[in-house]
């Protein structure tokens, strides 16, 4: 069942798809989203990199994954695409991210009602979901 907020958030983003100014400031080609996804990929790979964190081998929760914007990252970092689990409340996202990365597993599930064994993960990322809520 779905709380208030998630159902605000999900509606929120289906009234974003019927405005044609939103679906433009949303795309992945504006020089805005071009600049921020660069700078996340940077910023990741510096932090993984200064920590001498190998990403090989490690289970890996995405919450709130979109399409998996974040799988490229992470993939240079040596994760293995298997071994990566996305998950968001917008069925659409886990539908092209499920196309973009089919060998990784993806789940339309609220961050706040988990449903996956303790200690499941070795990391778990989280990005631009708190700008949503």
């Amino acid at each position: 069942m779905r709380n208030k907020e998630t159902s605000r958030i999900i509606e929120v983003y289906k009234d974003y798809l019927k405005d044609p100014k939103c679906i433009e400031k949303w795309q992945r080609t504006n020089k805005g989203n071009l600049c921020i996804s660069n700078e996340i990929r940077l910023q990741v790979k510096k932090y993984f990199l200064s920590q001498n964190i190998s990403l090989a081998g490690k289970k890996i929760l995405d919450i709130g994954c979109s399409g998996g914007n974040i799988f490229n990252t992470l993939l240079e970092l040596e994760a293995i695409e298997e071994n990566i689990t996305g998950i968001d409340i917008r069925a659409d996202r886990i539908k092209d991210a499920r196309n973009a990365y089919p060998k990784s597993l993806f789940y339309e599930m609220d961050a706040t009602q988990l449903d996956f064994k303790k200690d499941s993960y070795d990391i778990v990322t989280v990005f631009t979901v708190m700008s949503s809520i």
